[in-house]
């Protein structure tokens, strides 16, 4: 919070001696948006859009607005001009990718994940594998598999071994499912809420007819 606020006052700051300048207005925008303060977050991405319509930061941060205040579609469609303005733009496949996955659009969203991945850091992998675990639990034993891959890759995540537990439990292999869930816990998330996951989960799957199987832990 604190460094918010100090990447704020420099903003501010440099907005004064600027008042046009769309980068500055953009980043101050999603700053306010990181605070909470979604108001005046609009208010410089909308300002940063009317002078630059081709800013494609300007579009991918007015998107993450949308997708706080629960305005998925709206987001989607900065989503797709930031995307077509900027093809390279990761965190706009990654934003993309999770309105879609909100919309129940599973397919496209495992694509612009599939995209985030290669174009930016590994760490988005582990959010890609959350995502790919609750894309429709049809697909239950793909994202365990990939979550393999993710630990791999960043040990040190929790909520990695969270949601590979509750896809173990979903496949019926218990045993892993509690080893994945001390694991968990001893990277800091709250047991609990991990084993409500998984008793949603399962409810869930059984609703839909998917039930787990009975491979070994």
């Amino acid at each position: 919070m604190a460094q918010l606020q100090r990447a704020l006052t420099t903003l501010n700051h440099a907005l004064r001696l600027d008042p046009g300048n769309v980068p500055s207005l953009a980043s101050r925008g999603a700053t306010y948006a990181q605070l909470g303060q979604f108001q005046p977050a609009a208010r410089d991405l909308e300002e940063a859009i009317l002078l630059d319509p081709e800013h494609a930061q300007s579009h991918n941060n007015r998107a993450y607005i949308a997708l706080n205040l629960g305005k998925t579609q709206q987001a989607i469609q900065h989503l797709n001009t930031a995307i077509s303005l900027d093809p390279l733009a990761g965190p706009a496949y990654t934003n993309r990718g999770f309105a879609y996955h909100r919309s129940g659009r599973y397919q496209q969203a495992v694509q612009d994940l599939d995209q985030a991945v290669e174009l930016i850091t590994e760490d988005i992998t582990a959010y890609r594998r959350w995502g790919l675990a609750y894309d429709g639990w049809e697909q239950y034993r793909r994202p365990r598999e990939d979550f393999d891959e993710a630990i791999l890759i960043v040990p040190w995540i929790g909520g990695v071994y969270a949601v590979r537990g509750v896809a173990n439990a979903l496949l019926g292999r218990d045993s892993a499912s509690l080893r994945d869930i001390d694991l968990a816990a001893q990277r800091g998330l709250d047991r609990r809420l991990v084993e409500r996951a998984i008793k949603l989960e399962r409810s869930k799957a059984g609703n839909q007819g998917l039930g787990a199987s009975n491979s070994p832990g």
